[in-house]
């Protein structure tokens, strides 16, 4: 797209991410979009659910400070001994977060960025220690939850009352509605990635078909909530790189986004054009990617951006192939412990915005 005043064509979507955004306060995330603004960049991936990472703190494994739910209490797992986990109630919304992302919304709007919301994280459900502080996991409601094989209260495909308890499905309905009541009210630009990184974990004594399918009916359900609320397909997001040949197919998706992580380096990303074809993708630098020659990140997941050089090359791939757009996880702001926002570094954004 080319923006007027003779500004160089800047990708649909450019932008950023940080895992712990909504941890942070309020000024620190509004400088934050200042500069990604300022260096050519429109877009800012946000986490709603996610519990990576949560770093111990005095025997506690904190969680998401954010959580848009009420924390009431705490729980033990004989797995991590001394160590106590947070329990939420998802009937109590925590008004004082919600109040913050509504906030958050409006930032984003009056700093003309578009918004995508990472609604669910599945890297964050790999592992027992994060799971026991994930929202949808580490909940009342989830207590004493018993599924299919490897299943989770968060993923169970029923509708109604089970037990006379309400299932997950209500609560994320109700979720949607809440989000999307919040959006309309800011008037900001929001994309729905169902859930980021949704690529399947063996679980042992499950078949790898029926992981894909219990990922891709999840899936399904939030694309057809969302759309009966009023999101255009265009707005949805699908990042589960290895179901993409398996939903490309269903004419559901049609017109939804596809997103591929692990995409730092030109040759990389023309391989995701050529495999890929006319879908409309979304390549994230968020993962490896062995030709990658930019900073690394150094908190457990050490992982290159592109270099300057790089980039440049890459903005004008997007650009040629009519691309979407590219996102990526600011490495610099987690590149020690605690994680610290105002150590982002926008060179490689500046360098795809044609700005450097």
């Amino acid at each position: 797209m080319s923006p007027a005043g003779g500004a160089p064509p800047v990708p649909f979507i450019l932008g950023t991410s940080v895992y712990q955004m909504l941890d942070f306060p309020v000024e620190d995330i509004d400088w934050y979009m200042a500069q990604l603004k300022a260096a050519g960049g429109n877009t800012l991936e946000i986490f709603l659910h996610r519990s990576w990472p949560s770093r111990p703190q005095d025997g506690a494994c904190v969680g998401p400070l954010s959580c848009i739910y009420l924390r009431v209490g705490e729980s033990a797992d004989r797995r991590f001994p001394g160590m106590k986990f947070p329990v939420f109630d998802l009937d109590q919304w925590n008004e004082a977060n919600l109040g913050k992302l509504q906030g958050v919304f409006q930032l984003a709007a009056d700093h003309g960025l578009k918004l995508i919301v990472r609604i669910h994280d599945y890297f964050s459900l790999k592992t027992a220690k994060y799971r026991n502080c994930y929202p949808y996991d580490a909940c009342l409601q989830a207590q004493g939850y018993h599924g299919a094989p490897g299943s989770s209260w968060l993923m169970d495909e029923a509708e109604s009352d089970v037990s006379g308890r309400r299932p997950a499905r209500w609560y994320l309905r109700r979720e949607n509605d809440k989000l999307l009541e919040m959006a309309r009210a800011s008037g900001t630009d929001i994309y729905f990635c169902i859930m980021s990184e949704a690529d399947f974990m063996g679980i042992e004594g499950v078949a790898r078909q029926e992981l894909e399918r219990r990922i891709i009916a999840f899936h399904e359900f939030y694309h057809d909530d969302l759309i009966s609320r009023g999101v255009a397909p265009g707005h949805i997001i699908v990042c589960f790189s290895q179901g993409i040949d398996l939903m490309r197919a269903d004419p559901r998706w049609k017109d939804a986004v596809f997103e591929a992580h692990g995409c730092n380096s030109p040759g990389v990303l023309q391989n995701y054009y050529q495999k890929f074809g006319p879908l409309k993708l979304f390549p994230n630098g968020d993962g490896p990617d062995k030709f990658a020659a930019g900073l690394i990140g150094t908190i457990g997941n050490p992982t290159r951006e592109p270099s300057v050089s790089q980039a440049r090359q890459m903005r004008a791939l997007i650009l040629a192939n009519n691309g979407w757009g590219w996102c990526t996880w600011n490495r610099n702001v987690e590149k020690s412990w605690p994680a610290d926002v105002r150590r982002a570094d926008f060179s490689i954004i500046r360098a795809l915005a044609g700005l450097e």
